[in-house]
């Protein structure tokens, strides 16, 4: 999963090597809004089709809908912190790279 969010944070940007601390920050967000329509149980196809003007999101969307739906709010909660950190920190590290 992390080479692929890699991919996609390169690809969101359209960036060669690097992304800034204000794309990392966005990446971040957007990361949280995916997270958190999938943890409301939101059907794919419909997020897939609201973001057809940013096909560069559909990589994340794909990963987010991977982790299975939380029961509990704290289990949702989990899964939306946790996914969005993972895309910041892999967003920070392709910058240092």
């Amino acid at each position: 999963m992390r080479k692929l969010i890699i991919a996609i944070v390169l690809s969101v940007f359209s960036i060669g090597a690097s992304a800034n601390q204000n794309e990392c920050n966005t990446l971040h967000r957007v990361a949280t809004k995916i997270m958190e329509v999938r943890q409301q149980g939101v059907p794919i196809t419909q997020v897939i089709e609201a973001t057809s003007s940013s096909p560069s999101f559909h990589g994340l969307i794909r990963e987010a809908y991977k982790i299975p739906l939380k029961e509990y709010q704290s289990g949702k909660e989990t899964a939306i912190n946790e996914f969005a950190n993972k895309v910041y920190l892999v967003c920070v590290e392709a910058e240092s790279v």
